[in-house]
């Protein structure tokens, strides 16, 4: 969903699997199409976009396969890149925590992998100001 300047996504639950009622031959088509729809909003090439803004649950699990984890920072890192003048921010949802405090989860290790990256924000625990923009994770 667009407003203004501002594209807002959510709940791409990257790392769920599709089995139930799939036919063998198409196992892993679903997943494909959630990755390449998530890359799609991240490059969306409307130039009036100063914002994209994920709104939650980014994985489907506090901890997903290597594989997802790095498909994921790829598709940021080089939406980033490619767009500097444009800030990407990303909210914690319920399905990114662990209730194991001493976790790590992917939601983390994204961050810690993206901290270079100087357009890009997670907002874990606790509410950050970015811009006008005050953000509260789940």
């Amino acid at each position: 969903m667009r407003d203004g300047g501002v594209l807002y996504i959510g709940d791409t639950h990257i790392g769920k699997r599709f089995r139930t009622g799939v036919p063998l031959d198409r196992l892993g088509e679903r997943e494909q199409l959630i990755y390449d729809c998530f890359n799609l909003l991240l490059n969306d090439s409307d130039p009036e976009i100063k914002m994209v803004i994920h709104l939650g649950d980014l994985f489907d699990r506090p901890t997903v396969n290597y594989d997802d984890l790095y498909a994921t920072y790829k598709f940021i890192a080089s939406a980033a890149n490619r767009n500097p003048d444009r800030k990407y921010v990303f909210l914690q949802g319920n399905h990114d925590l662990s209730r194991n405090t001493e976790m790590t989860t992917a939601m983390e290790v994204l961050r810690e992998l993206l901290s270079p990256v100087k357009n890009v924000e997670f907002v874990l625990n606790f509410p950050v100001n970015i811009g006008d923009y005050l953000f509260v994770p789940y």
